[in-house]
């Protein structure tokens, strides 16, 4: 085949197009081998058991520093050759019960099948249908989302009634094929086998009327490893008619040291420049860190006519160096200092 192909390119081109045809083809056999051996050598390692539940504790593993993923064999697979979307179905794949059943401190039982949605182009998950005893418990802890929510109509009284989780609404079982339900999302791990930030989630959704209209919620729960909720979001909906648009209230919480707090709160009564909504609330901890994130932008600014040889490639990465105050940024505060600009 290859010799039938190199015979009709040097017959119908010049010698030096020909050269260039060769060595492209060349290169592209070499990639495609190069992909064979590494899916070979995973799954390999799979047959051998290296993927047997139990293998994880509750700590990071001492992946091979040179390389940015593992495949739970202790073999480094480059991660530079996956996709994003390759990496989670990965992930997905060699998830074993066992990897969930390590987090004792979530609220819920994890002793329930680990599910997985693995259909060609689609975002691959790892999920857990709730049993009735996890039906009560997912109750109470969206209870706990509408005590700060009930909390916060009594300071901004324009926040209707009906913006709330309705918990009698809630669709906690498959009740249609064409919409979704409430369960539990399983991220125990990240790709590169260490522990994730968070490893438990819990997606809740009400039951969809036929019509589309009237009342909907939707939103999800964040857990840390400890089981206490990192953070939280709730969107409800409230369509009328289809002649007019529908009211929307959403609500973000995070983990303010161990208290559930309300971070902001967005309506559609005020909708933005795009006609989704804008924000009527803030913490005083979101502002900030608004006017901070400001205050960086114009420090990169600074830094790109002032000092362009040490300026970062972006305001994204000056910020990242910023929050770990690596020994760069130390530099570039050193530097503006004799500068005459002092970088807060």
């Amino acid at each position: 085949m290859r010799k039938a192909v190199c015979w009709y390119i040097h017959g119908n081109l010049s010698t030096e197009l020909f050269f260039n045809c060769y060595m492209i083809f060349k290169k592209l056999v070499k990639y495609i081998k190069k992909e064979l051996d590494l899916n070979r050598e995973y799954y390999n390692a799979l047959k051998q058991g290296h993927n047997k539940p139990g293998s994880y504790e509750l700590k990071e593993s001492s992946a091979d520093p040179s390389f940015t993923g593992d495949n739970h064999s202790g073999t480094p697979v480059p991660a530079k050759t996956l996709s994003s979307i390759d990496k989670e179905r990965i992930m997905v794949q060699r998830m074993t019960a066992q990897d969930v059943l390590q987090f004792t401190n979530m609220p819920y039982n994890l002793n329930c099948p680990l599910e997985k949605h693995l259909e060609p182009n689609a975002h691959a998950a790892a999920y857990m249908d709730l049993t009735r005893e996890n039906i009560s418990i997912a109750t109470a802890e969206l209870q706990k989302l509408n005590v700060v929510i009930d909390f916060a109509k009594k300071k901004i009284p324009i926040i209707p009634n009906w913006a709330r989780i309705d918990i009698s609404r809630i669709a906690f079982g498959k009740y249609n094929q064409s919409y979704g339900y409430t369960h539990l999302i399983c991220t125990p791990l990240t790709y590169t086998g260490k522990i994730s930030k968070i490893p438990l989630s819990l997606y809740f959704v009400s039951k969809r009327a036929q019509s589309g209209l009237g009342y909907e919620v939707n939103g999800e729960i964040k857990y840390y490893a400890n089981g206490e909720i990192a953070s939280a979001r709730v969107n409800c909906w409230n369509r009328r008619s289809w002649e007019m648009a529908a009211d929307g209230w959403q609500y973000v919480f995070y983990d303010n040291d161990g208290d559930l707090t309300m971070r902001e709160i967005l309506s559609t009564i005020r909708p933005d420049a795009y006609g989704g909504p804008s924000s009527i609330y803030k913490c005083p901890q979101l502002i900030e860190e608004e006017h901070q994130r400001e205050q960086d932008y114009k420090t990169y600014e600074w830094l790109q006519k002032n000092l362009p040889d040490i300026c970062p490639k972006s305001a994204s990465a000056f910020r990242t160096m910023k929050t770990r105050n690596s020994k760069n940024y130390q530099k570039i505060v050193d530097e503006a200092k004799k500068s005459g600009y002092t970088i807060n």
